[in-house]
C-alpha cells in the first residue's frame, strides 16, 4: 500500500475478480461491461479523475476481470483433469480384470492342449502296444523267433512312446 495512490474504486477489486470467476460462456462478455464500465460511468468520482487516472482505473479493473476468469479456467480445468483421472482409473481397472481373464482362459487352453497331446500319445502307444501283445501272444507258440522280433519292436515303440509323454 502505497499512501495518495487510494482510489474511491478500490473496493470494486475483490467483487470484479468474483463476478469474472462466476461469469460463464457470454454472461462473462455483459458481465465484463457491467463490472467495468458501469461503476464508472454511474459514479460521480469519474467526474473528477484526470484522464490518466481513469484511464487506470479501468485497465486495472480489465486486469482483475481476466485474472479472475483465467481463475476460473485454471478451476475448470482441473475438475475436468481430475474428473478424467477417475474414468482413466475406472478404465485400467477393467484392463486388468481382462487381463486377468485373458491369462485364465491362455492357461486353461494350453492345459487342454497338453491334455490332448498326452492322451493321443498315450492311447497311441497303449494301442499299438496291446495290438502287438495281442500278434506276440498268437505267434509265440506258431513262431517263436518271429514273437521275439516282434516283443523287441513292441519294447522300443513302448520306450519312444514313454520318452514322448516325458
Amino acid at each position: 500500500f502505497v499512501p495518495g495512490t487510494e482510489s474511491a474504486f478500490d473496493f470494486l477489486h475483490i467483487p470484479v475478480m468474483l463476478v469474472s470467476y462466476m461469469a460463464w460462456g457470454w454472461h462473462a462478455l455483459w458481465a465484463a461491461v457491467a463490472v467495468l464500465i458501469l461503476p464508472l460511468v454511474l459514479s460521480d468520482e469519474w467526474r473528477f479523475l484526470p484522464g490518466d487516472k481513469f484511464m487506470d482505473e479501468l485497465i486495472n479493473s480489465a486486469i482483475l476481470f481476466g485474472i479472475g476468469f483465467c481463475f476460473q479456467k485454471m478451476v475448470l480445468s482441473y475438475q475436468k483433469i481430475n474428473g478424467m483421472y477417475k474414468i482413466i482409473q475406472g478404465q485400467n481397472q477393467t484392463l486388468e480384470v481382462y487381463a486377468r481373464q485373458i491369462e485364465k482362459l491362455t492357461l486353461a487352453e494350453e492345459r487342454n492342449r497338453l491334455s490332448r497331446e498326452l492322451h493321443d500319445t498315450v492311447g497311441h502307444v497303449f494301442t499299438t502296444t496291446i495290438t502287438g501283445m495281442d500278434a506276440v501272444y498268437l505267434l509265440i507258440d506258431l513262431a517263436p523267433h518271429e514273437a521275439k522280433k516282434n516283443l523287441k519292436e513292441l519294447l522300443q515303440v513302448t520306450r519312444s512312446g514313454l520318452d514322448e509323454v516325458r
